[in-house]
């Protein structure tokens, strides 16, 4: 079975830990070398009395010190691949909630500048995310709490604005053809997820038998095929819940 970062280093500091296995994980670190380096912290902490912070100094400094000799760079395709899968699974969450419930309620669907400045605003959000997903967290962790909601709430302010300030309807078509392309590509991310061929990267603790490496690879993958559904199912559920809204 995977490894609770707690379990396999319970002596110590939390906030070190995580912050230890985050830096790791940005840095493309495979799970199994973080849970080798986890054992290590705690064997020595348990041994010398000393505190994570006192013996291997600022977790992020320490990772990149571990990461320059065991992770290996991520080639550029790689994240222009994650850029456009967002792009193609965000394409088609907006797509299918979009159409599909006009298109089940027999109604003609609308475009308001609006709601394509809403669309702008997500996809480019999301493919922040997907490509450079390590100086967005890092950026995240040194603002303070109300620095952190003030940003947060600046995308939904420009939402919320460009929705009320922008009702204008800009475009009137049948919806059916938008479903239909929402489904594909919806459909099509998933495949792209599936299709990596290699299954969620667990954080495992040292020393593992065969049995349980065999085990942890079984729910490696079983992990995958959950990921590459929860987008498809939870645009399903939305689509389900806006096509029984009253008109």
């Amino acid at each position: 079975m995977p490894s609770d970062p707690r379990t396999i280093a319970p002596h110590v500091d939390a906030a070190w830990r995580e912050r230890l296995v985050l830096e790791l994980r940005l840095r493309d670190v495979p799970g199994s070398t973080i849970g080798g380096a986890l054992a290590e912290v705690e064997a020595h902490c348990v041994d010398s009395g000393q505190d994570a912070a006192t013996a291997f100094g600022d977790p992020a400094a320490y990772a990149a010190t571990l990461a320059e000799a065991v992770a290996a760079p991520v080639p550029r395709r790689w994240r222009v691949r994650a850029g456009v899968e967002t792009l193609v699974q965000v394409g088609g969450v907006v797509a299918t909630t979009w159409a599909l419930p006009p298109w089940l309620r027999g109604e003609a669907l609308s475009l308001t500048a609006g709601f394509a400045t809403t669309v702008l605003v997500l996809t480019a959000l999301a493919v922040a995310a997907a490509v450079a997903p390590g100086p967005l967290l890092r950026s995240g962790r040194r603002l303070r709490a109300w620095q952190s909601f003030l940003v947060g709430l600046a995308p939904v302010a420009v939402v919320a604005a460009a929705t009320l300030l922008l009702p204008e309807e800009a475009l009137r078509v049948p919806p059916a053809p938008f479903a239909v392309v929402g489904l594909v590509l919806l459909a099509a991310g998933s495949l792209a997820l599936l299709s990596q061929g290699r299954g969620v990267d667990l954080l495992t603790a040292p020393g593992r038998d065969a049995a349980q490496a065999a085990a942890d690879e079984r729910r490696s993958r079983r992990l995958r095929r959950s990921a590459a559904l929860v987008v498809p199912a939870l645009t399903l559920a939305a689509v389900a819940m806006l096509a029984a809204l009253p008109r």
